[in-house]
């Protein structure tokens, strides 16, 4: 008898093949896929930079090569448009835009960045997961959306101040958490930091942790 199972059924061994290939095919294409945007562009410590996100998933963090880059991670079966990236940096100020495609399989976008003078952040919709880089002034606008900013020991700012119209302000591990409308939490220190960061609608989560380790 023939040991080879395809000799005894040949067509259920022809099933079993195409079954196998759409599976491999289904793995790769829900495999993530990421892209570098922006290679690492170097930027000298007194930059202002200045970030208009469109909507999306965001994640901005320090740097652990003192430089600007951009990266993203999506679904190889997204169909959706690439993201458009607008970069450019005149005397001592950087501008970056970005603005992914949204959707169901929209990217994870990575924004490191250096240390800086001063950091205006702007997002109209989406979540920000926001790991302080120590500009020494930061500014955080987001519309709509969800806003976790991990801003490393509260001594190291003069002041920081969170505000949302409509929405939440959790701010456990400095003793303070507000919700409803029209919230703010007003904190002064000793350090030479500042921090301003207002939500329209939505959630502010303010983690009070240790200065972030650069990976």
């Amino acid at each position: 008898m023939p040991n080879h199972l395809c000799v005894v059924a040949p067509a259920r061994c022809l099933a079993l093949a195409v079954l196998l290939a759409a599976w491999s095919l289904s793995a790769q294409t829900n495999a993530p896929k990421h892209a570098w945007l922006l290679p690492e562009t170097a930027l000298p410590e007194d930059t202002h930079i200045e970030l208009n996100l469109h909507g999306g998933d965001y994640e901005v963090r320090p740097s652990h090569s003192g430089s600007i880059s951009v990266t993203e991670t999506r679904n190889l079966q997204s169909t959706q448009r690439p993201t458009t990236i607008h970069f450019g940096v005149r005397q001592h100020k950087a501008l970056l835009t970005v603005d992914p495609p949204t959707g169901e399989h929209s990217p994870h976008v990575v924004i490191e960045l250096p240390l800086c003078s001063d950091l205006n952040l702007h997002l109209t919709a989406g979540e920000l997961n926001f790991t302080s880089p120590r500009c020494m002034h930061t500014r955080i606008n987001l519309h709509a959306g969800e806003l976790i900013a991990n801003i490393g020991p509260a001594s190291s700012y003069s002041n920081i101040h969170t505000s949302v119209s409509i929405g939440d302000i959790k701010a456990e591990q400095l003793g303070q958490s507000k919700g409803g409308f029209f919230n703010s939490i007003n904190l002064n220190g000793a350090g030479p930091r500042t921090l301003s960061a207002h939500v329209g609608s939505g959630e502010i989560i303010l983690n009070n942790e240790s200065e972030p380790h650069v990976q």
